[in-house]
């Protein structure tokens, strides 16, 4: 068994008197920390840190698969069309209809709307209007699945693949 290492302990003399406070209170070092019998063992308790570390493993690969059962219970897609307000509708006709660079789509909802925004703002809700608007087939549900299932099967052996081609070409430093 490795050696504990510990402190001593403590002696029970009177604890210097205090010149800022002008006297003794009657204290003493025993009363200030409590004195210990014996050694203390400060080493890690190895069993119980491979026990806490196995719960803690457990704990997350369950975290793991319900959120994948949780993902993939999600419906793909809403039905039924999309209903756009007026910024939603004015954003797509400029962009889609009338093809204007994002300035002056940026331009044009100051002047008709009065309302400014910058232009990254703009691209990133058309973005996110185009994905919301847009509709899955059944064909792309089937091949979106089938693309997360052979991901699911082979996601280490990609890894690995790309792990070895990196490692060949140099793009990753050896050690």
């Amino acid at each position: 068994m490795p050696p504990m290492y510990s402190m001593p302990p403590l002696q029970t003399s009177k604890a210097p008197a205090h010149s800022y406070y002008g006297g003794d209170f009657g204290m003493t070092a025993a009363a200030m920390s409590p004195a210990r019998a014996g050694p203390v063992p400060i080493a890690p308790d190895p069993v119980g840190l491979r026990q806490m570390n196995a719960l803690k493993r457990m704990r997350e690969e369950d975290d793991y698969s319900e959120f994948n059962q949780k993902r993939r219970k999600r419906a793909p897609s809403q039905s039924g069309p999309v209903e756009l307000n007026e910024e939603e509708q004015l954003l797509l006709r400029l962009k889609e209809e009338e093809n204007l660079p994002w300035k002056d789509i940026a331009v044009r909802f100051q002047t008709d709307l009065g309302k400014s925004y910058q232009v990254p703002a703009l691209q990133m809700r058309f973005k996110r209007l185009r994905e919301r608007m847009r509709t899955w087939t059944e064909t792309d549900v089937q091949a979106l699945e089938q693309a997360y299932d052979y991901w699911e099967k082979f996601q280490f052996d990609i890894i690995a693949a790309k792990v070895r081609t990196d490692s060949v070409t140099g793009a990753w430093p050896r050690e």
